[in-house]
C-alpha cells in the first residue's frame, strides 16, 4: 500500500490502523518481511511516514472486502477533541486463499497419450487417480515420450464468493520434464472448481470438481525420472487483473514422474488395475540401477541392460521361475545368480517396461545344451547369460543360430510368463 501525507512538515500525528479484519493481516516495511509494522502505528510530527508498506495475508477473508485499513491524521498531537484539523482515508482489502487440493495425472485409464499411463507402486500395491491429494498422498506418474498431456486439478478458493480465477503454474524444478502449466480460467461454485463431469467408471474421485489444464509443451524424447514442483500463480480474480507478474498462491512439490519410450509391451499391460501394469519399483530398477537415464535409441538401451545383467553369476537352476507360468521379476531385480531363462526373461521384462518390444525365446538343442534362452529384437539377438564367454549384443539372428549349432530337431518357442 502507498501512503501519502501532504503537505510535508505538518505538526500533527499520523496513525495507521486496521479498523476491521486486523487479525487476518500483517504489515511490513519491506517485501522480504524483515521488519514488521505493528498496528496501530503512529508517526509523530517530524517522523517520516513510509511511502510504501507491504501487507501480508495470514488468514483468508470470510467475505469480500472484510478488511478495512484507515490512515488518520490528527493535527492535535494529544488527540483531544479540538477545532484543529482531522482527516482520514480508508482502503478495503480481501485476503484470497487459493489451494490446489488434488491433481489427477492418470485420469483416463484407457489412454496413454492424453494423460499418464496406468502404473503401480509394485506388484502388491496399485496407484489410482488423483495421485496427489493435499496432506494425504503424493504418488508417481509415468508418461510416454513426445506426448502432450493434460492434468486434472481440483482448486479450493476463499472467500467462496469468488466466481472465477485465472491461474497458471511455473515449473520450480530445473530438471522437471512436465514444465509449465498453461494459463486457464477456472469457474468456481462455493469456492470449489467445477468444470468437468463425473465419470462413473472412476470410483475414486468426482471429476466434476476438477478442471483440465494443459502441459505447456511436450514430454521429452528420452528416458528419465524427475521430481516436479510447481509455483501456482493467479493472474486474475473475477475479471480483476492482479498487479505484478508473480502472485504465487501455492506450491506443490515432489511429484515423481517417469518418462518411457513407448507404451509398455508384454509381459506388461495397460489393463486398468492389473498387476501387470508397470511398477515404480521396476522403473527405478531399469532406469536408475541399470543406468538407462537419457536413453532414446532402442539398441543402445538394450545394450546397457545386457551389460548390466551379464554381470549376474550363472546358476544352472532358475532363481526366478516360481511356477510353470509365473516369473518373479521382483526376485530378478535382487538376484545375484541366474540361469539362461532368468537372464533372457529378465532382459525381456526390463526392456518391455520402457516400451521396447523385445521377445525372450527358448531354443532346444542349442549351444551344446538341451535348451538355451536368449532375446530377439527384430532380426537381431541379445544374450546376457553368464554361461557364455561374452555377452551377445546385436548379432544378426541367422549368424547367432549358426553360432549355436542347433541340433537337427532344434525347436524355438516364445517365453510368456505372468510376472510378480
Amino acid at each position: 500500500i502507498r501512503l501519502r501525507v501532504l503537505p510535508p512538515g505538518l505538526p500533527g500525528k499520523t496513525t495507521l490502523l486496521a479498523t476491521s479484519g486486523g487479525s487476518r493481516i500483517r504489515v511490513w516495511l519491506d517485501p522480504s518481511r524483515n521488519d514488521e509494522v505493528a498496528l496501530p502505528k503512529t508517526w509523530n510530527a517530524g517522523e517520516t511516514v513510509p511511502s510504501i508498506l507491504y501487507v501480508e495475508g495470514i488468514a483468508p477473508s470470510a467475505a469480500m472486502r472484510d478488511i478495512k485499513m484507515t490512515l488518520l491524521y490528527d493535527e492535535n498531537p494529544d488527540g483531544q477533541s479540538s477545532p484543529l484539523l482531522k482527516c482520514e482515508d480508508h482502503i478495503v482489502l480481501t485476503v484470497v486463499n487459493v489451494r490446489i487440493e488434488a491433481i489427477a495425472f492418470n485420469y483416463d485409464t484407457s489412454s496413454a497419450i492424453t494423460d499418464a499411463i496406468n502404473l503401480r507402486e509394485n506388484y502388491q500395491c496399485g496407484i489410482s487417480a488423483p495421485e496427489f491429494i493435499r496432506g494425504i498422498k503424493n504418488m508417481a506418474s509415468a508418461y510416454v515420450r513426445y506426448s502432450r498431456p493434460s492434468i486434472l486439478c481440483k482448486f479450493f478458493v476463499q472467500p467462496n464468493e469468488i466466481n472465477t480465477i485465472r491461474i497458471k503454474a511455473k515449473s520450480a524444478d530445473f530438471n522437471g520434464v512436465l514444465g509449465d502449466i498453461a494459463e486457464k480460467s477456472i469457474v468456481l461454485v462455493d469456492g470449489v472448481s467445477c468444470e468437468g463431469e463425473d465419470n462413473p467408471s472412476t470410483t475414486d474421485f468426482d471429476e466434476s470438481q476438477y478442471a483440465f489444464l494443459s502441459i505447456d509443451g511436450t514430454i521429452p524424447g528420452k528416458i528419465c525420472k524427475s521430481e516436479e514442483s510447481w509455483d501456482w500463480i493467479v493472474t486474475e480474480i473475477d475479471g480483476l487483473l492482479i498487479e505484478g507478474a508473480n502472485f504465487v498462491v501455492d506450491r506443490t512439490t515432489n511429484h515423481q514422474v517417469y518418462v518411457i519410450l513407448d507404451t509398455p509391451k508384454a509381459p506388461w499391460n495397460q489393463i486398468s488395475g492389473d498387476t501387470q501394469n508397470p511398477w515404480c519399483s521396476a522403473l527405478d530398477f531399469v532406469i536408475i540401477e541399470c543406468d538407462t537415464v537419457g536413453g532414446s535409441v532402442y539398441s543402445s538401451i538394450i545394450e546397457a541392460l545386457v551389460e548390466k545383467f551379464y554381470s549376474i553369476s550363472y546358476n544352472s537352476i532358475s532363481q526366478c521361475l516360481i511356477a510353470d507360468s509365473v516369473f518373479s521379476f521382483s526376485e530378478f531385480m535382487d538376484t545375484i545368480e541366474a540361469n539362461c531363462l532368468d537372464s533372457a526373461y529378465g532382459l525381456d521384462t526390463a526392456a518391455s517396461i520402457l516400451g521396447i518390444d523385445l521377445q525372450a525365446v527358448m531354443r532346444t538343442s542349442f549351444l551344446g545344451y538341451n535348451l538355451h534362452c536368449f532375446d530377439k529384437f527384430g532380426s537381431y539377438v541379445y544374450d546376457c547369460c553368464r554361461a557364455l564367454r561374452y555377452a551377445i549384443i546385436g548379432w544378426r539372428y541367422d549368424d547367432y543360430i549358426n553360432y549355436g549349432h542347433p541340433g537337427p530337431v532344434s525347436v524355438e518357442s516364445e517365453l510368456n510368463y505372468v510376472i510378480e
